[in-house]
């Protein structure tokens, strides 16, 4: 269920999204703001399959990224070790991942 409602936010992420280069318009807001820890989480746990059809949401995750990281501020998505943490059972659970999504038609 929760990948499915995972699914739906990032459909209509994509839907207010559109043609424009960030979530409201030509200009970095909050909204952009705030849907990014969001979306970079759900790319570190392995299920950026969820937005494969939609390639702006890519373009969008990688802009903002790009943004964030001009700040330089110290660990903007969260801890180090927090990522090596969640890579780890990304890994581990890599193989499960591909199957609920292909089960869910993503």
């Amino acid at each position: 269920q929760a990948v499915i409602t995972l699914k739906k936010v990032i459909t209509l992420l994509n839907d207010i999204k559109g043609t424009n280069t960030w979530l409201c318009g030509d200009a970095f807001s909050l909204a952009d703001a705030s849907a990014a820890p969001y979306v970079h989480r759900i790319n570190n746990i392995g299920l950026a399959a969820l937005w494969k059809d939609k390639p702006g949401i890519d373009e969008w995750l990688n802009w903002v990224t790009e943004r964030v990281l001009a700040y330089k501020l110290q660990d903007p998505w969260g801890s180090e070790s927090f990522h090596r943490m969640v890579s780890g059972h990304v890994e581990e659970s890599r193989v499960k991942i591909e199957r609920l999504l292909d089960s869910l038609s993503i």
